[in-house]
């Protein structure tokens, strides 16, 4: 009977949706432009992230947050931030190894380019998107 038990509480483990860790609210520094829509981005940019990573889904949008591969598509936005041609960009990536992938690119010329990158956990997206931030000029 205990054997019964322990597989029908782990198959609803498995069968249950797959859902994301949960992020804390993070302000913006002061003088940082926020986005939180892939569609409100410049076009140089939304096309740089659909190279690198591929379909980013929007924040409230379903993803593949594990392993499990419902929808295929594995990263979703958690915001972006602008200041002049600094930009950063906080996404969530599903998978075996969830994590939280933040990136920083210079916008000029009609180039994107990748200046940084970090991992953060969802109880430090806030902090490394700060610090990271700190670092642009």
């Amino acid at each position: 009977m205990r054997t019964l038990l322990t597989t029908a509480i782990f198959t609803g483990f498995l069968c249950g949706p797959a859902l994301a860790d949960k992020i804390p609210p993070c302000a913006a520094p002061k003088g940082v432009a926020v986005y939180v829509s892939v569609k409100t981005l410049p076009p140089l940019l939304a096309k740089t992230l659909q190279d690198q990573f591929g379909y980013l889904a929007e924040p409230n949008e379903s993803f593949d947050a594990t392993d499990v591969v419902m929808t295929g598509h594995p990263n979703r936005l958690i915001f972006v931030w602008n200041r002049g041609n600094a930009w950063l960009v906080a996404r969530e990536r599903g998978g075996i190894a969830y994590n939280d992938p933040i990136q920083t690119f210079a916008l000029d010329n009609g180039k994107a380019k990748l200046v940084a990158e970090r991992s953060a956990l969802p109880n430090t997206v806030c902090s490394v998107a700060h610090a990271m931030m700190k670092e642009m000029p």
